[in-house]
């Protein structure tokens, strides 16, 4: 067995052929190598792809068939199976690039897949419920205190186009377009909050749910500007879209972000599958 270090760096081709390998039929946040390519050059891919992992050691063959070194299948197949994934995103001035990178739940070890330059770096992450607590700590949420205001309901449209130009209007002019939607008070805090961003972050789940086997997608959006925190709820208001923004602790965002999280395994749970976090 290979020493892996719990972590393996794959280029984009090794990683789709080895979850193929292990049974998946798509893996998210892994899109096809391959796109148009005709059989007869997929088969060729293949060929230098396996030669290569072989090579690396991640493969071996005799007689009986192909074999996946036990350290690679343990960081690959959670992503070839699994019932859980998130895509967890935060962006903020002082990073030159945002943090992006995608978990895969396994039955009883999730592993981390981040996109680097020319390939993927998979790393365990270790048992899937404490992962999620890791996962919370981070976005290095602030102990920015509750806010009074009430949530604020805005078109999608609207809302977009003022977080775009916002940094460009003044204060005073994006307090006023928002009053047309919410109080004063509530219009000046989100005003200042657009007016001055900070950080925006993201995590969406991917679940397969164990009972109907039908992928379901939930999450939560927020940002942040001017010490405050923004949860970001998308709506429909006669057949529109339209954006719920609620003021939200420091400590309240990160409880929303671990119960978006544990979501899927509660399914589970009840269902009679997994077990209790």
């Amino acid at each position: 067995m290979i020493d892996t270090r719990t972590s393996l760096k794959l280029n984009e081709q090794e990683l789709f052929f080895l979850t193929m390998l292990l049974g998946a039929d798509q893996v998210v946040g892994l899109a096809d190598p391959f796109p148009g390519f005709l059989v007869e050059e997929i088969e060729q891919e293949w060929h230098k792809c396996k030669t290569a992992l072989i090579q690396k050691g991640y493969l071996y063959e005799d007689e009986s068939g192909l074999f996946i070194d036990e350290a690679v299948d343990s960081l690959v197949r959670p992503c070839a199976a699994s019932l859980t994934t998130a895509q967890c995103y935060l962006s903020a001035p002082a990073q030159a690039v945002p943090l992006e990178y995608y978990v895969y739940f396994g039955e009883t070890l999730a592993v981390e897949s981040r996109r680097e330059e020319s390939g993927y770096r998979l790393a365990a992450l270790g048992d899937p419920y404490q992962v999620i607590e890791t996962i919370a700590e981070r976005f290095s949420l602030q102990p920015v205190p509750a806010s009074k205001a009430e949530p604020i309901a805005l078109p999608n449209l609207f809302f977009q186009g003022l977080r775009h130009s916002a940094p460009e209007r003044s204060l005073t002019e994006l307090t006023q377009l928002l009053e047309a939607y919410c109080a004063p008070n509530e219009a000046a805090d989100l005003a200042s909050s657009l007016r001055t961003p900070t950080e925006e972050g993201q995590v969406i789940v991917m679940a397969r749910h164990p009972v109907r086997q039908e992928w379901e997608i939930d999450g939560i959006s927020f940002f942040s500007g001017d010490h405050r925190y923004w949860v970001i709820r998308l709506e429909k208001n006669a057949g529109e879209d339209w954006v719920k923004l609620s003021p939200v602790s420091g400590e309240e965002l990160k409880s929303r972000l671990r119960a978006a999280l544990l979501e899927p395994f509660a399914a589970r749970t009840e269902s009679g599958g997994g077990r209790r976090a």
